[in-house]
């Protein structure tokens, strides 16, 4: 009980290397066993460390960058723990082509489990976000990820446009919205008071120097 506590706590590879030693010594489960018990002691571990992020409601590029943060550094480790102790182990007599490739998909299912989580945060959050230059900040930041992670196969950057871009067009038509809807209450006073299209679309610069007649040839 006490090895399987250490497997969900914040530790380090060597803590971890040892803990699955004596596991695999004593014989209480099976290797394929012993790494889904591995991979989602390490996802509560991971899960943990992620809630711990302080939500703020108010500014979402701060959370979003936390969390970037927290994910990127969780995930790398566990697929480095994972492919060190489970993968790249020894071979034993008992194991086939078969069960190498069952634990890499143990691995696989988990990034992706992950991979979906990320995104879906980027796809409630990135909208929220007024500020064009924190998006163009957190773009580069995702990119670094994607590509820190890419030699593990976990190399995103082409899902990344289509969120952005769907929270950069949030973005304009919300500012659109705005500005129509401060237009027409503008006409709609200049008709109720009796304003002079001079006064309502013409700020007052223009109005006291107006352009001059030009003919083009």
């Amino acid at each position: 009980a006490q090895l399987l506590a250490l497997l969900r706590e914040p530790a380090k590879l060597p803590a971890l290397f040892k803990a699955i030693s004596f596991l695999r010594k004593m014989g209480a489960m099976g290797e394929k066993e012993l790494a889904l018990v591995f991979l989602t002691s390490r996802l509560v571990c991971l899960n943990g460390a992620i809630d711990s992020v302080e939500k703020d409601q108010v500014d979402h590029a701060r959370y979003v960058r936390r969390y970037v943060d927290v994910w990127r550094e969780g995930v790398a480790d566990v697929i480095a723990q994972f492919t060190t102790i489970f993968v790249e182990r020894a071979p034993s007599a008992s194991d086939s082509p078969e069960h190498c490739k069952e634990l890499r998909y143990l691995l696989s299912a988990l990034t992706r489990h992950e991979l979906s989580a990320l995104l879906q945060v980027l796809h409630a959050r990135l909208p929220s976000i007024n500020d064009a230059t924190s998006l163009s900040a957190l773009l580069t930041q995702l990119c670094h990820c994607a590509a820190a992670l890419a030699r593990h196969g976990l190399d995103f950057r082409p899902l990344l446009p289509p969120l952005f871009e769907h929270a950069v067009q949030t973005r304009f038509i919300a500012a659109m919205e705005s500005a129509v809807k401060s237009f027409s209450t503008s006409l709609s006073d200049a008709q109720k008071y009796g304003r002079l299209p001079s006064v309502v679309l013409c700020i007052q610069d223009a109005v006291s120097s107006p352009p001059e007649d030009v003919t083009l040839p």
